[in-house]
């Protein structure tokens, strides 16, 4: 049996339970029973005079559910069911032709190149910490796509294939997401990048990588590229391949 109780000192309504939330001007508590609202029908519920926000009923016809009142409207509270799962937007580049990234004799990285759609440039300086597109206007430099709404970055999958002599010793790819907000200057996007990596003494003729564990948000606005780099303890040997990659935007 349901125990009601009235709590006047604090003006709250406890049924079930003696000690309502303090959050709560009602509270109802029960392990086995549930909370049924007012029921009727579309005919019923439109013909409430004046219905505040707020007010909640369950339509006994069709479309059945449970109907709240919003922003001076009735909204029905969908199923789980009829909620649509997250889209998630691919976005893909691909260099088109071979690209070529030329590490420094040190190890490190030093020029790598900008992919596009079926389209690259190279000679880009990674060890800048930003790319600047107005300053290599002759080379058509500008391969970024634009970020239509906010999103979360997802997925990142990469391939390269080799099309020139493979370095002996390991080899590191790095694959990187660059944003911009001007759209002239970009920098690396924090988080968002991949190392595709070869030990000394193999010899693949490709390298792939696939991540689903980012979560890294990106703007409505934001211009969004891809930048392949490398780094070789065989020193200053060009890598060149096809070069590829594809980002899961949610």
């Amino acid at each position: 049996m349901l125990l009601f109780v009235v709590v006047f000192a604090k003006a709250q309504v406890g049924i079930g339970t003696t000690t309502p939330h303090p959050s709560a001007q009602l509270d109802v508590t029960s392990s086995n029973k549930g909370f049924l609202p007012p029921r009727m029908t579309s005919n019923q519920r439109i013909a409430i005079q004046n219905p505040n926000d707020g007010l909640l009923v369950y339509q006994t016809d069709n479309p059945t559910g449970l109907y709240l009142r919003q922003n001076n409207t009735w909204v029905r509270l969908s199923s789980i069911g009829e909620i649509p799962a997250k889209s998630m937007s691919i976005v893909a580049f691909t260099s088109g032709v071979p690209i070529r990234m030329i590490p420094e004799r040190s190890g490190v990285e030093h020029f790598g190149s900008i992919i596009g759609f079926s389209n690259s440039v190279g000679e880009i300086d990674v060890r800048n910490p930003t790319i600047d597109i107005v300053s290599r206007q002759g080379t058509n430099i500008n391969h970024a796509v634009i970020m239509p709404i906010n999103g979360v970055l997802k997925n990142i999958a990469t391939f390269f294939s080799f099309t020139g002599a493979i370095p002996s010793g390991n080899l590191n790819i790095y694959v990187r997401v660059y944003y911009s907000i001007d759209g002239i200057s970009f920098a690396r996007l924090p988080g968002a990048e991949i190392v595709m990596q070869k030990s000394a003494n193999t010899y693949p003729s490709f390298m792939k990588t696939l991540r689903n564990d980012f979560n890294i948000p990106v703007l409505g606005a934001y211009r969004l590229m891809i930048v392949f780099s490398a780094s070789s303890d065989n020193g200053r040997i060009d890598v060149d391949g096809f070069a590829s990659a594809s980002l899961g935007i949610e």
